[in-house]
């Protein structure tokens, strides 16, 4: 009988049974949270969930190294609409770093062990290319950031894609209650995003009528700051100096605007 050269023990002989098991490639199906195992060298693990997310976490790396003699790979894919995330044992690493890697749907990713045998590297992965996008409605509510102002006309909506969101929203004020101070729009459906280079965004406002104001042409700005989920309000009243907030009292029984624009999200 020839021999056949295996990964972890090269040069030895296996009948055909041996040799067929030692050079398998299943699919294995994953529904929920999975543990990989050096048993599963070789193997695509295929998950799928339509709504809930859950993590495949690989094995340690001086479990692979161990049984595979450095030769372990495997591979994840994800057929489904929720998010699948591949990590690593505890604080070891996929491609230099500790963060799991998501696949969205029709992604996936093959994995195996660098060669200072210290973490995972991956050697093959696919990006469908498609970018997801969720639509929706949102309730814009005016607010000093305590007490609410009671609206009508109040609607708003959002399309997300990627971690862009384009937003639009209509009030007319009814009655500031007992709010007053500096004037924000709560109610925003994702947190902005907050890292290091973050600005913030600046909306349209594309409309505003019935304001008290003490400009007599005032101009209103609109803009979402780094981590917030609240439009904030600005007057141009300020001269060479800029804007000041703009009030609960500015805005005022009867008030009504149309803002629009994309901020992103965290």
């Amino acid at each position: 009988m020839p021999t056949l050269r295996t990964r972890a023990a090269k040069g030895s002989s296996l009948t055909h049974t041996e040799g067929d098991t030692n050079l398998k490639k299943q699919v294995t199906a994953k529904t929920t949270t999975y543990q990989v195992t050096v048993a599963d060298n070789r193997d695509t693990i295929e998950c799928s969930h339509a709504t809930v997310d859950f993590t495949v976490t690989l094995p340690t790396v001086a479990n692979a190294a161990a049984a595979e003699t450095g030769d372990f790979e495997v591979t994840i894919t994800n057929i489904n609409a929720a998010t699948i995330s591949v990590d690593g044992s505890g604080s070891e690493t996929i491609d230099g770093s500790a963060s799991a890697i998501e696949l969205a749907q029709w992604e996936s990713i093959t994995v195996r062990l660098n060669a200072a045998q210290t973490g995972w590297k991956s050697i093959s992965n696919y990006s469908s290319g498609a970018i997801a996008e969720t639509t929706g409605t949102w309730t814009p509510v005016v607010s000093d950031g305590t007490n609410d102002c009671t609206t009508v006309n109040q609607s708003g909506t959002y399309v997300r894609i990627g971690s862009m969101v384009f937003v639009s929203l209509h009030f007319t004020i009814n009655s500031t209650a007992s709010a007053s101070g500096a004037a924000r729009i709560t109610g925003l459906p994702y947190t902005s995003a907050n890292t290091s280079a973050q600005h913030d965004f600046a909306l349209s406002v594309g409309e505003c009528d019935s304001l008290i104001t003490a400009a007599a042409d005032p101009m209103v700005s609109a803009q979402v700051e780094a981590n917030t989920s609240y439009i904030t309000l600005h007057l141009w009243d300020a001269g060479a100096t800029g804007t000041t907030p703009m009030t609960i009292a500015e805005i005022s029984n009867g008030g009504d605007m149309k803002i629009s624009g994309w901020y992103e999200a965290a």
